[in-house]
């Protein structure tokens, strides 16, 4: 099981650019690399998972399809289960081999997506701590209608949590950026449900 701690915030193309360009997070670069993103989410038609705040994805990324489940912890973080396949055939098997608490699932349908283009830029901070800067461009998907995606995540990798939060609130305060609370996922369904 992975535990994902990660942090989103809305930052229009302008600003992404300007972050991408930053010197101070230049230096702390050790890689990146741009995907293009294609995700289905799915639940069952009574809506099993979204009632547990569990999210069951099917993602395309750059061409290669990948599984993931994820569920909200007791501290804060994300249980995160995945695996690479091009279908959800035998999801729910295959994610409890994993150890992820699943039921098994009939029926799944899928409720909403997302389409974007990842820039993920890896960073390596001086005390060894890792973190993914992800600049996100696209659309979030549901019930026929469409909204605009633009989006920064910092998503933990290793090393010191702490030295990752505090970069975090350097960056927000710097570009003046607002907390993202909701999901891609959340979104995307709330926008389908005409609630958003």
């Amino acid at each position: 099981m992975g535990r994902e701690w990660e942090r989103k915030y809305a930052a229009s193309k302008d600003v992404q650019q300007a972050i991408a360009a930053d010197p101070q997070i230049r230096a702390l670069t050790a890689e990146t690399a741009v995907f293009a993103m294609e995700s289905r989410y799915f639940d069952t038609p009574s809506g099993t998972l979204s009632a547990k705040m569990q999210t069951l994805r099917l993602r395309r990324e750059n061409g290669r399809g990948v599984v993931t489940f994820k569920t909200p912890m007791a501290d804060g973080v994300r249980g995160e289960w995945e695996y690479e396949a091009e279908t959800l055939d035998g999801a729910a098997e295959k994610l409890a081999a994993l150890g992820a608490p699943v039921e098994p699932w009939s029926d799944l349908i899928e409720v909403c997506g997302a389409s974007f283009t990842r820039t993920a830029i890896t960073l390596t901070f001086p005390d060894g701590a890792k973190a993914e800067l992800a600049l996100d461009l696209g659309v979030l998907v549901g019930g026929g209608k469409q909204m605009p995606l633009a989006e920064v995540e910092v998503e933990h990798k290793g090393g010191g949590l702490s030295t990752v939060e505090a970069f975090c609130v350097l960056l927000a305060d710097k570009y003046h950026l607002q907390a993202e609370s909701k999901s891609k996922y959340l979104r995307a369904r709330l926008l389908k449900e005409g609630t958003l």
